[in-house]
């Protein structure tokens, strides 16, 4: 029987609906469902008044409950993936060493990448107007995009994808950096458009509001002089983890 802690309650109400053996279909809501709030307040107005002779029905208590059903945004069955921001550049590779951000002179938009560090850990506060401010928080962030390079020698690039602080305006390199994840991508020939996907490895990796992004591209094969790769990313991310509070 349920009890007065709601924790512990929980799981008993779970097995009721597991004990049901449905299969994991999602219920599809068609546009004649949606019942708009205006509908649905003065309904339970008419149908859940006090003190009349023969109450509530089970037939508009259900109806009730069906609405709210297919109002309510349901993690088993509804993607909450939302498109944060996308980056765009070319590349002006110098070196095997150095991981292009963009330009730290003209900011996010620009699409000459001649801007990097030579260490990870480093990102520059100087160069945080070319990375992403996160407008809110997120869960199960994934960049996808393609690569190719068009001069030197083909082989292995690197992408890596990064959040931190915000530039607090007294320190020379960013605080908290955090790897998101990173990979390699092999480019077999030159020209060749090349497509990469990079993703958390928890669906509850949380980047919090304010954290700046950093997309870094490293010309691992690289042989002499300026080499020009090309990038495209697209960045998104999900409102809500598979196992969320509202705080």
């Amino acid at each position: 029987m349920p009890t007065d802690d709601y924790t512990e309650s929980a799981s008993l109400y779970a097995a009721k609906f597991n004990g049901q053996g449905r299969s994991l279909t999602s219920a599809a809501v068609n546009s004649l469902e949606q019942i708009d709030r205006d509908n649905l307040l003065h309904f339970i107005e008419e149908n859940f008044k006090t003190g009349v002779k023969g109450g509530v029905s089970v037939e508009n208590l259900r109806a009730v409950l069906h609405a709210i059903i297919k109002s309510t945004s349901n993690i088993t069955d509804d993607d909450t993936t939302r498109p944060i921001f996308t980056r765009t550049g070319r590349i002006y590779s110098g070196a095997a060493n150095r991981y292009y951000y963009g330009s730290s002179t003209s900011g996010y938009q620009e699409t000459t990448w001649s801007s990097y560090t030579t260490s990870l850990s480093n990102l520059s506060a100087a160069g945080s107007s070319a990375a992403f401010k996160m407008p809110y928080s997120i869960y199960k962030p994934t960049l996808s995009g393609t690569i190719s390079k068009q001069n030197g020698v083909a082989g292995d690039v690197e992408i890596h994808l990064y959040y931190a602080d915000p530039d607090d305006g007294t320190n020379i390199y960013l605080a908290n950096p955090t790897l998101i994840g990173s990979t390699t991508v092999t480019l077999s020939s030159l020209n060749t458009v090349t497509n990469y996907f990079i993703t958390s490895n928890s669906a509850a990796f949380k980047i919090p509001a304010g954290k700046m992004v950093w997309v870094l591209v490293r010309n691992t094969n690289y042989a002499s002089g300026t080499e020009f790769l090309s990038f495209t990313g697209s960045f998104f991310g999900k409102e809500r983890s598979n196992t969320w509070t509202i705080a």
